[in-house]
This record gives C-alpha cells, structure tokens and sequence, in this order.
C-alpha cells in the first residue's frame, strides 16, 4: 500500500508526474498493473480478479497506455490480468518506449 497523489491540471502528462517520486522510493514500479484504490481491491471477489496480482503494480502498463480512467472497472482487471500472464522483459520495454512516444505526442499536452 502507498498514498499517490497527482496534480490538478488540464495536461495529462504533468498530471502523473508525482508517481514518478512513488517509482523512486520503490513502492511503484516503472511498468506493471494498474494501482487500485483499497476499496477496489477488496471488491474483487473472482478468481480471474485476482490474477492481477502475479504482477506488481506500475506506473506504465496496457491498462494505463490504452484504457481510459473511465473504463469500467472489470475492463481494467482483466487487462491487467492477461499482462500479469504474459508480461515478458521485452514486452515491459515495448510499454516503455510506448509510454515515452506518448509523453511527446500532441495529444498528451492537450487539455
């Protein structure tokens, strides 16, 4: 468990910025699952749900990259669990260089 906070702005990239300090101190890592709150956690009652957890939660993934904040919950987990099955070196450094394109694309300085 860790307590992230992120900054109120219109610019999506800076919004994060304050996780990198979580990465840092070695609660987060750069790439994984997607963090969830307590309550979301302990809502999760099916296996498959749980899959997740074979993986450690990151700042970067296929859930942070290419779902939205307000896709639902269960689209969330279940992203989370096929990465958490297949994730590989590789694959992490694909998320990498996936996440540093999009902190330089236009869309990511959009309001």
């Amino acid at each position: 468990h860790f307590i992230a906070w992120h900054w109120r702005t219109g610019i999506p990239v800076l919004r994060y910025l304050p996780w990198l300090l979580a990465v840092v101190q070695g609660h987060i890592r750069l790439v994984g699952v997607s963090p969830l709150t307590p309550e979301q956690s302990a809502s999760r009652v099916e296996e498959w749900e749980k899959v997740r957890d074979l993986a450690p939660v990151g700042l970067l993934g296929p859930t942070q990259l290419t779902l939205t904040m307000e896709s639902p919950l269960e689209e969330r987990l279940i992203s989370d669990a096929f990465y958490a099955r297949q994730r590989s070196l590789g694959k992490d450094l694909g998320y990498l260089w996936q996440g540093f394109r999009q902190l330089f694309s236009g869309e990511a300085w959009r309001h």
